[in-house]
């Protein structure tokens, strides 16, 4: 009989414990999905520090711009690109449920930020899946959907190569004055005799008003003669 108690009492610890069990695993999800919504806030109000001691020291963050397609490893990796979603304005939406599957929590989330808007669209969505180490977040991944028709749009113009400039025209250059050649015309000289050439062309005045000269003293003489 006292056999049998004590096989009675044993499957009675083991039902009891079966029943606890499921209770502390809903506890602790419920804690993981209080945490994930926290670092949502903290990063629509661009709260770093808020969003950083979310995650443990060794923690791997998967997602764009600056982690992914390689993960961040360490806080220092994650606080640069929560710092540079902060910079870019990101805001997050939550698009579903928070789901618990297999330990891990998952939702489907909106991206807003500058570089989307800047290339025409309104919002890229995003599956987030984290998983936790006791009350932190260990690992996350952030993986945009590509069967959204927008996001989709947004990966292919994101990574699409930047248009090469365009090649800088010579400018003429300025106050170059061409050179000019003077050639005589075609009768006459022109004005451009050598002064040999111009004392040979008036030998024969000045031979003329010699002789008008010698003239005139001759005429005067007979006067007064």
């Amino acid at each position: 009989m006292s056999r049998l108690f004590a096989v009675l009492g044993f499957f009675a610890v083991l039902i009891s414990l079966a029943e606890l069990l499921p209770a502390t695993a809903n506890a602790d999800d419920a804690a993981n999905v209080a945490t994930y919504r926290k670092l949502i806030d903290a990063i629509n109000k661009g709260d770093v520090a808020g969003a950083l001691t979310l995650f443990t020291d060794n923690a791997q963050l998967t997602s764009p711009p600056t982690c992914a397609p390689s993960p961040c490893n360490g806080r220092a990796a994650i606080q640069n690109q929560l710092q540079t979603e902060v910079s870019i304005h990101l805001q997050l939406q939550l698009l579903s449920t928070v789901n618990v599957v297999n330990g891990n929590v998952t939702a489907l989330v909106a991206h807003r930020a500058d570089p989307i808007r800047g290339l025409g669209f309104s919002r890229v969505v995003v599956a987030d899946t984290v998983t936790f180490t006791g009350d932190r977040i260990s690992k996350f991944v952030a993986e945009r959907q590509a069967s959204d028709p927008q996001t989709a749009a947004f990966i292919s113009a994101s990574s699409a190569p930047a248009a090469a400039p365009a090649p800088a025209t010579a400018a003429a250059p300025v106050g170059a004055i061409p050179a000019v050649a003077i050639t005589p015309p075609s009768t006459g000289d022109g004005g451009l005799l050598s002064i040999s050439d111009r004392r040979t062309s008036l030998l024969p005045l000045m031979v003329l008003m010699g002789i008008l000269a010698v003239s005139g003293v001759a005429m005067r003489r007979a006067r007064t003669g």
